[in-house]
């Protein structure tokens, strides 16, 4: 089967790709197992906030390593951090554990492992047009 070619942002752009990553699981794990920080329990918004967070960091590899092999492993340790946050919250006064989170946080990976090439193509796209004459790195 002939996959695309794995065209990698440049440094710069490689670099904050990675800091938002880092921000986000950052947030992810805050918010998660902070007492009083649960999303809104009306009208189950949070089997939305799930899927959103989890896509974020399951996507941002993608635009954050330099090669296809790094980005999915890095996809793919998203899985245990959704899966454990949402055990551990069973431990926080508070909070508890809910196994249809567990499946909203997987489904959010695997969305954010599906989109993240996507995501790739489009800042790559995005990023031609803000500054058209920038060499690509190869």
């Amino acid at each position: 089967m002939n996959t695309p070619q794995f065209r990698p942002l440049t440094l710069p752009w490689r670099r904050t790709a990675l800091v938002l990553w880092g921000i986000s699981i950052t947030a992810i794990t805050v918010l998660s197992l902070h007492p009083r920080w649960g999303p809104p329990g009306g009208m189950h918004l949070d089997k939305l906030f799930h899927p959103l967070g989890y896509f974020t960091v399951a996507a941002l590899p993608f635009l954050a390593f330099t090669t296809r092999t790094r980005a999915w492993r890095a996809m793919v340790l998203m899985l245990p951090l959704g899966i454990g946050l949402e055990f551990l919250q069973q431990y926080v006064p508070g909070r508890s554990s809910d196994v249809m989170d567990m499946v909203a946080n997987t489904a959010g990976v695997i969305m954010g492992g599906l989109g993240g090439p996507w995501c790739l193509k489009v800042a790559d796209s995005l990023i031609q047009q803000i500054n058209p004459g920038a060499k690509k790195e190869p």
